[in-house]
């Protein structure tokens, strides 16, 4: 994992002189909440780009491609880091469509006063975790149950994105999570998206850290992954629906990215969920 994240929950704290460019996507088995303190930063959840401004808070759900790229100047944010399994109190008592909802948001908007609440509830989390008691951990769940009520009360959905060249590789990462299945390739990809096949190319490596077909891959294999947990289709028939063009290239894949195969990817999950 990239944050050293052990048990439930993790908060991290980065304050930044320079600003700073994640390398490529990457996704993590377990949820994030990104806080923005200062500064200014471009959040890629998906195929979502998020302007994203002090106070503004973006929700990355559990195995969700991200990454973060920066403004001009250094920044300062708080990262939350919780597992599923930490969310099934709030879920018992408010209904799973709550934390479903939050989880779709992606980029929040709080007005100030709620800005304050859920930057204090975030302080309170990085002093729990300091002081680490017996009472510490039921503190922190309370805590992150205080700030999805916030979001849920008084934030609003935002996407601010408004540079056209953006907007383009947005709109072709939108079309390849939709037509992932399909015989999808850079030059066709390319063309809906009214570029010249070099100049797209370089744009979305640019934006995504990644390669179209490394993208077009990972964005396969997510969905394989819900699929192995979620179905009792065969891995031939999970090659077929994601795209791949046989069983053993898509096991090979699957392998190389989560270091185990499709089967025992989904016998491991499986018991996992016993």
């Amino acid at each position: 994992m990239d944050h050293n994240f052990e048990g439930e929950i993790c908060l991290e704290r980065i304050k930044s002189k320079l600003p700073w460019d994640m390398p490529k996507m990457h996704s993590h088995n377990y949820h994030e909440l990104y806080f923005l303190v200062s500064g200014s930063r471009k959040y890629f959840v998906g195929h979502t780009i998020y302007d994203v401004s002090p106070g503004d808070i973006v929700i990355i759900p559990q195995n969700e491609l991200h990454r973060t790229s920066g403004g001009v100047a250094g920044y300062e944010r708080y990262a939350l880091y919780f597992s599923d399994a930490l969310t099934e109190d709030f879920k018992k008592e408010m209904g799973n469509e709550f934390f479903e909802k939050i989880l779709k948001l992606g980029s929040v908007n709080l007005p100030g006063y709620a800005k304050e609440k859920v930057f204090s509830l975030l302080k309170e989390i990085e002093q729990e975790q300091r002081k680490s008691d017996e009472f510490s951990s039921l503190v922190i769940k309370r805590a992150l149950y205080n700030i999805f009520i916030t979001i849920l009360r008084h934030g609003s959905k935002i996407k601010q994105n408004s540079n056209k060249k953006i907007d383009a590789i947005e709109q072709a990462l939108i079309y390849i999570n939709e037509n992932y299945a399909q015989d999808l390739s850079l030059s066709s990809v390319a063309k809906i998206s009214y570029m010249e096949e070099t100049y797209f190319s370089k744009r979305f490596k640019k934006l995504t850290g990644f390669g179209f077909s490394e993208y077009l891959t990972h964005t396969r294999i997510k969905v394989a992954e819900e699929l192995l947990k979620n179905s009792d289709l065969s891995i031939n028939e999970i090659s077929d629906q994601c795209g791949f063009s046989g069983s053993n290239y898509f096991g090979d894949l699957f392998k190389k990215i989560n270091g185990i195969s499709p089967s025992a990817y989904r016998k491991s999950v499986r018991e996992t969920n016993k």
